[in-house]
């Protein structure tokens, strides 16, 4: 029975928990996305919409739409060890940390309390999940077969 000498990776705890977690993410806002259209639609027909217009909710909507896609590909990338997911998760990571600090530094924060507690949520987590990623890049490397050993004597 011929046996492979790559070795395979064992995903960490906190990997598989990160990337379901993201997958559920994923599909909580594919959900929540596909059913604002249908209920903000809906509304619009019976004329009971409100003043937000409509190019605004489908764009916004279609936003949420992307972004829910592009979580599941990342959550299944994540619990498969892909290079590139680690990639994406350290940008959205850093997305939301960028974020946090521009709601602080421009005082949209200020605004209200839900705001604020929302960009310290934003910032902490993204804190928390960047400094995760880093201490398990390790394990995303792209696996690679062990080098072939040089033959002795001379050449054939």
């Amino acid at each position: 029975m011929p046996t492979s000498n790559v070795m395979i990776e064992k995903r960490p705890l906190g990997v598989t928990l990160l990337g379901s977690l993201v997958v559920l993410a994923g599909v909580a806002l594919l959900v929540l996305s596909i059913a604002n259209l249908l209920g903000y639609y809906g509304a619009y027909a019976l004329e009971l919409a409100p003043d937000i217009s409509r190019e605004f909710f489908l764009i916004s909507s279609g936003w949420n739409l992307v972004v829910g896609i592009a979580l599941l590909a990342s959550g299944n990338g994540l619990l498969g060890l892909r290079p590139w997911a680690w990639w994406l998760t350290f940008l959205v990571a850093l997305l939301a940390v960028l974020r946090a600090l521009f709601a602080f530094l421009s005082g949209v924060a200020e605004a209200a309390f839900s705001t604020l507690l929302s960009s310290f949520a934003g910032l902490a987590l993204g804190l928390v999940i960047l400094g995760y990623i880093f201490s398990v890049r390790q394990h995303f490397r792209a696996a690679r077969p062990p080098p072939r050993p040089i033959p002795e004597g001379p050449p054939p």
